[in-house]
């Protein structure tokens, strides 16, 4: 646009170039699958009926996902060859650096440096850490799924596990959590799991509600007056249920944010708006007014002594 300012379009003129590089290209290629499928697996995450251990499982199969490009760099070349106006890489265009022999030592040895193509540059120095980096990130994500899938993931598959495995499965959770659970709950476990299994017949059971099993399964405690029989599991469920309100580190729930920056404010500028701050404000100035007076006192009985 010849209307803008000169420094405008240089600067325009620059980031244009920029764009047209080829290594623009390829991110913008590699983004595309890569976030498309961290889009999708992030809904699937926030599923209200999602178990734990199928968490863990979708988790797996990203992390794979992505490790499976790291040798796809020649097809998203490929792909970007087919783009228009692509041109080619930064270190095609710029200018070899050169060892200042000026500024060398006499003495010292040079070695010469090792060519390597620019494809390969670009492969090793950014391509690669790029996917070195969300592979660690997800590991670290998958790692704290696994943990809770260790520990809980049992309760989602209680009507499919035989008896042996849920005793040792409730031990394990018992260890850690010894002050919060009991003995007892391996045989609550096997009992309850009778019992609910009745109700996964019924279709008014599970299968028409948009929760998840162990949901239901602290709902079914609650509506039929059951926490005294099974007192282990619904402190378990409990435990488990209020474990994590987002999935990662860097992402918030907004819902929840909302709850708090709103309503949990509004309420308590409500409460603050009914407290009586006539008493107080009385008692500030009454003290404030007796130490002034309690001064002035002073300075007059120290201009009568004077004098």
């Amino acid at each position: 646009n010849k209307e803008e300012l000169g420094k405008s379009r240089i600067v325009a003129l620059s980031l244009y170039k920029k764009m047209l590089k080829i290594q623009t290209g390829l991110y913008a290629v590699f983004w595309n699958d890569i976030l498309g499928q961290v889009n999708k697996t992030s809904e699937t995450l926030q599923n209200p009926r999602l178990d734990v251990t199928t968490a863990v499982l979708a988790l797996k199969s990203l992390r794979s996902f992505i490790g499976t490009k790291r040798d796809s760099i020649e097809e998203y070349v490929v792909k970007v060859a087919e783009l228009d106006d692509f041109v080619e890489y930064d270190s095609e265009t710029q200018r070899k650096r050169k060892i200042n022999v000026r500024l060398s030592p006499l003495d010292s040895v040079q070695t010469p440096e090792i060519e390597i193509s620019s494809s390969n540059r670009f492969r090793i120095q950014s391509f690669l850490p790029v996917i070195d980096q969300l592979e660690s990130s997800l590991k670290q994500r998958l790692d704290a799924y696994k943990l809770v899938d260790n520990r809980f993931g049992f309760l989602c598959k209680l009507d499919i596990l035989d008896d042996k495995k849920i005793m040792l499965a409730a031990q394990n959770l018992v260890k850690l959590y010894d002050n919060d659970l009991d003995d007892q709950l391996g045989n609550e476990l096997i009992q309850f799991k009778a019992f609910y299994q009745e109700f996964l017949k019924d279709d008014d059971g599970k299968n028409d509600k948009v929760i998840s099993q162990e949901r239901w399964m602290y709902q079914l405690l609650i509506e039929k007056n059951l926490k005294d029989c099974f007192p282990n599991i619904e402190v378990a469920l409990r435990m488990y249920l209020s474990l994590m309100v987002t999935n990662s580190s860097g992402e918030r729930s907004f819902p929840k944010l909302k709850l708090i920056k709103n309503r949990l404010r509004t309420s308590a500028s409500d409460i603050l708006r009914q407290i009586n701050y006539e008493d107080i404000i009385s008692d500030f100035i009454n003290t404030k007014l007796r130490r002034k007076l309690i001064k002035l006192n002073i300075i007059i009985i120290c201009c009568e002594f004077n004098y």
